[in-house]
């Protein structure tokens, strides 16, 4: 599995797509099919690994929307310092630990 650090052309791509579409009770995850018909309309090609880590990206924006829906509710940011190398090893964790559950392991 390729370096956190090297994947930003995922972010890239999920803020072109819009991270989410808008619902009846608002924002919903994108669609593989909504994914799929933007890389065909770009001409970009993303591998399955890319396409679940848009929909995982899209799924937590909304989730996160809906969290954030209360107004007294903490901001999903923090002005602290952090070791960019940790974050970077937690969210490889996460995305192999994603990748084992699914069954589709690359390293």
């Amino acid at each position: 599995m390729p370096e956190v650090e090297t994947d930003k052309h995922i972010l890239e791509w999920a803020n072109e797509l819009g991270f989410c579409e808008q619902g009846f009770s608002g924002p919903t995850p994108l669609t593989y099919q909504e994914i799929h018909a933007w890389a065909t309309m770009t001409g970009v090609i993303p591998t399955w690994e890319e396409s679940r880590f848009i929909k995982m990206l899209s799924n937590e924006y909304c989730s996160q929307y809906a969290a954030s829906s209360d107004r007294d509710a903490p901001p999903p940011y923090s002005n602290e310092e952090y070791d960019r190398r940790k974050v970077a090893d937690q969210i490889l964790t996460a995305f192999r630990s994603h990748s084992k559950y699914r069954g589709t392991t690359n390293g």
